[in-house]
Parts: structure tokens; C-alpha cells; sequence
């Protein structure tokens, strides 16, 4: 059993990504919301994700928690990518777009994620039909000229895809 897996069984509270990851998630925008550190009791299950630290973006939405290789694996994609998450539309509760440093924007649910630069495709839905085997970023009525287009294509393939 490792030294995470011992502190779990035992209950003392342990941190699943290191102080340099949280850092550099804060850097990018998303900071843990809720307890600062998990304790581990299998007697008792939490009543809510409330309880659970979750990670939030600056505009309040929901990025993903580090009690799961799921979530931790995500936050460390975000910190490798430099992604900073946002929510797609303000009355969303989760982030599923973000800004890359070369000013692309990127798309994404569970199932897939979707990079869109300058000259990529304006990506829309309503265009799929039929051309299943064409890359994403090619299919839209118009190329993205600006970094709002991108983000758009962005927010457009996270809908389709989520």
C-alpha cells in the first residue's frame, strides 16, 4: 500500500495533486472550492459533493475534483495543456471550453476534446451530416478569423459533443 493509499485508510487528510499542481492550476485561472484536504472514513459517505473540494474556474464554473484518477488525470491535462477553463455560456454550471496560451480555444465533454486555431473551420453542428469521416476543424461555413471565432467553434463543439 502506498503513502497515499496508508493516509487514506488511516483518515488523515492528504491532498491527491502536490502544492506545485495546485499552484499551477491557480496560475490557469482554477482554484479548490470546499474543504481543503479529504479525509477518508468507510463508515461514512458523503451526503453530497458538497463535501467533496472541488476545483472552480475564476467565473465560478465547475472544472473537476481530485478524488478520482478521473478528475486528477483532467486537472493535470489542464496544467500540461495550460488550458484555462470556462464556462461555455453563463447559465452553465460546468466549464467544457478554454483558452490556450497560442490564443486557440479548445472544446470538450467526457468524450472528446477538439482544438480550434485561426483558419480552422467555424465549427457547426448542423453541417455534420453526411461527412462523419471530416475532421471537425474542417467543417463550418466559414474559417475562424479571430480568437472569438475560435472560442465560438470551441463553444459549438462542446455542445455537439457533450
Amino acid at each position: 500500500m502506498g503513502d497515499a493509499e496508508r493516509k487514506i485508510a488511516w483518515g488523515q487528510p492528504t491532498h491527491f495533486l502536490s502544492a506545485n499542481e495546485r499552484i499551477n492550476l491557480w496560475v490557469l485561472g482554477v482554484e479548490m472550492e470546499g474543504p481543503s484536504c479529504v479525509s477518508y472514513n468507510p463508515k461514512e459517505t458523503p451526503d453530497s459533493s458538497d463535501e467533496m473540494p472541488a476545483y472552480r474556474a475564476r467565473d465560478g464554473g465547475y472544472v473537476s475534483t481530485d478524488t478520482t484518477a478521473e478528475g486528477r488525470g483532467f486537472l493535470r491535462w489542464l496544467i500540461h495543456r495550460r488550458i484555462t477553463p470556462q464556462l461555455a455560456h453563463p447559465s452553465h454550471s460546468r466549464c467544457s471550453v478554454g483558452r490556450m496560451p497560442d490564443g486557440s480555444w479548445i472544446g470538450w465533454s467526457q468524450r472528446a476534446a477538439q482544438i480550434f486555431r485561426i483558419g480552422d473551420g467555424l465549427f457547426e453542428e448542423r453541417l455534420l451530416e453526411g461527412r462523419e469521416d471530416v475532421p471537425f476543424v474542417q467543417i463550418g461555413d466559414r474559417p475562424c478569423q479571430s480568437e472569438e471565432d475560435c472560442k465560438q467553434a470551441a463553444i459549438n463543439f462542446a455542445g455537439y459533443i457533450g
